[in-house]
Order: structure tokens, then sequence, then C-alpha cells
């Protein structure tokens, strides 16, 4: 009966714990390299303005980010016209209402937050902008962006000037994960990616 009532415990718990979002996620992990290569713009940048609202299909909270571009590391001619202007990131997470939805393997942002994005076109319900109705003529750079390796592609900027990783669960690649470094040498890093 003991062995019964402790399998009852286990098993209640691992629901318990999953259910707060308590158990993190697992992922690859990704060099700066690696990130850079699979982005379409580089920014640095203040979180200014969040607006979550519930996804297309009603299963989960999207979240729009604005964030004005202080600084363009990466990114075609048309993205060095955004410095001073807002890109908007999408990423799955936040509160509508009394109900909050979080991915253990998406960093979070707060408004005011200094960020270093890796971004690709396209937002988080669809890469693809021609699906999400967008007419052909909207430029790239206009679009909704997603967040490339979802949180390895936020750092977020103390004011010392050191970028930092949310935490999540690597199962390969931990060498290639820079967790923290400072603005200027993560610049650098991402420059030099050809």
């Amino acid at each position: 009966m003991k062995k019964n009532g402790l399998l009852f415990l286990a098993i209640f718990l691992a629901i318990f714990l999953t259910s707060k979002g308590l158990v993190s996620a697992s992922m690859d992990g990704l060099g700066v390299d690696e990130l850079t290569k699979g982005s379409d713009a580089v920014v640095q940048g203040t979180v200014e303005k969040l607006t979550p609202r519930w996804s297309e299909d009603g299963n989960k909270i999207i979240t729009t980010a604005k964030v004005r571009v202080s600084t363009v590391v990466k990114g075609n001619d048309r993205y060095k016209n955004k410095k001073g202007g807002l890109v908007e990131v999408e990423y799955e997470g936040g509160e509508v209402g009394d109900i909050g939805y979080k991915r253990a393997d998406v960093s979070v942002l707060n408004q005011g937050d200094n960020v270093f994005m890796f971004l690709k076109t396209g937002g988080a319900e669809s890469p693809n902008a021609q699906t999400r109705g967008m007419r052909s003529f909207v430029a790239p750079e206009d679009m909704p962006h997603s967040i490339v390796g979802l949180g390895q592609g936020v750092y977020k900027v103390d004011r010392a000037g050191m970028a930092r990783k949310s935490e999540f669960s690597i199962v390969s690649g931990h060498e290639k994960v820079n967790p923290s470094l400072r603005v200027e040498e993560l610049t650098r890093m991402v420059k030099g990616v050809k």
C-alpha cells in the first residue's frame, strides 16, 4: 500500500509541477554565429509597449512587443532606417485578463527592458506574412518578427552594459551558448559572422 501511495504522490507532483510551468524546457544550444545566420536583423532597443492577445485558434496567448531600436547590428539597408523607429516582435506568452500563458523556452519581455535581439521576419503565429493577410508591398522590416532560437535569441542588457539571457535547459551544445557577454563583445561577434 505504501508503494501505491508513493507512486500516486510522485504522479501528482509531476502533474502539478508541469501544470504550474515549473518544469523547464530543453533545447539544443545555439551560439551567436547560429543565431546571427538565422536572423534577418539583429537589433538593440527598448521595449516600449506590450500587447497580449489570444492566438487566431484561441489556444494560446501571443504578445506583440514594440521595440524602439537604438542600434541595428545586422540587417539590410532598410533595417538601418529603423534606427530610432519601432520593430514589432511577437512571441508566445502573456496575460489576457485573468489568464496567463508562459512557455519556459521563451524570454518574457517587460516594458522598459533594454534588449539585444536576433529577429526573423514573420510573427509568432505565422512565419509567412502572406498567410497573415499582409499585402506583398509591406517591406519585411515593417512586418512582425519572431525571435530566433526563442529564449536564446534575447539578451537583456543591464545599466553596466552586460547582456544576459534568461535561463533554460540545453540538451546539447552547452559549449556554444554565451549566457552573458558585454554588449560590445556581443556586437563584435555578430558583425564577425559571415
